[in-house]
Formats: C-alpha cells, sequence, structure tokens
C-alpha cells in the first residue's frame, strides 16, 4: 500500500469528523487554495464522469490548465485527479504529487485536531 492510499484508508475507515467549521479552519491551514482557481461543480444522477472529463479537455483545449475530479478510481488514489495542461489531454496527477497533496491535507486535520482539544480523524 503506498504512503498515500495509508493515510486515506486510515481517515476513511475510522470516520471523519466534517462540517464546515472544520473544514473552514483545515482551507485557512493550507492558504485557502480553492480562492486559486474557478471551477466547475458537475452533479447529477448519471454522467457525470464523462461531462467532467469532457469539460477538462474543452478546458485544456481552448488554451486553458484544466482540472477534474472523479470516482472510483481503479488501482491508486491519485487516478482521481486529472490534469491538463493547455493544449493537452486530461492524464492522472503524478503519484508524488497527490502524495504531497494529501500529506499537506492530513497536517492540516492534524493541527486542527490539536487546536480543538484532541483528535479527530
Amino acid at each position: 500500500m503506498d504512503r498515500a492510499s495509508e493515510i486515506l484508508g486510515t481517515r476513511a475507515m475510522f470516520g471523519m469528523e466534517l462540517g464546515v467549521a472544520r473544514m473552514e479552519a483545515m482551507l485557512e491551514h493550507l492558504g485557502q487554495p480553492q480562492r486559486a482557481f474557478r471551477a466547475i461543480h458537475v452533479v447529477g444522477t448519471n454522467g457525470k464522469s464523462s461531462t467532467t472529463r469532457f469539460a477538462c479537455a474543452a478546458l485544456a483545449a481552448s488554451g486553458l490548465r484544466a482540472g477534474a475530479y472523479l470516482s472510483p478510481h481503479i488501482s491508486g488514489w491519485h487516478e482521481r485527479v486529472l490534469i491538463a495542461e493547455s493544449g493537452g489531454l486530461p492524464a492522472p496527477i503524478d503519484a508524488a504529487a497527490f502524495l504531497a497533496a494529501v500529506e499537506a491535507a492530513e497536517a492540516a486535520a492534524q493541527a486542527v485536531d490539536a487546536e480543538r482539544g484532541g483528535a479527530c480523524t
């Protein structure tokens, strides 16, 4: 099992405390990364992955750098995150870059847990 799978598997196995206040605190620890980009949120019952892949490819074909999050994955969590450089096709994020992001999120979660007076996995 790779390190990212270990971190994410542990959190999923023991449950996560979600909630708006905790997520806002984690985003603050991470430097508010959601403010660095514009997003399209695809919702619905059927066709979300296809629509998301199409939107990502169309944005990249238009000269933008685009990304997408899909679920589920086949062989590794990093497959859920697609990156498309300007003019390129969407491809899974590099496993090392994904691990770095997961470790940063885990560090923020642990910091928030410590500030709130206890570990909340």
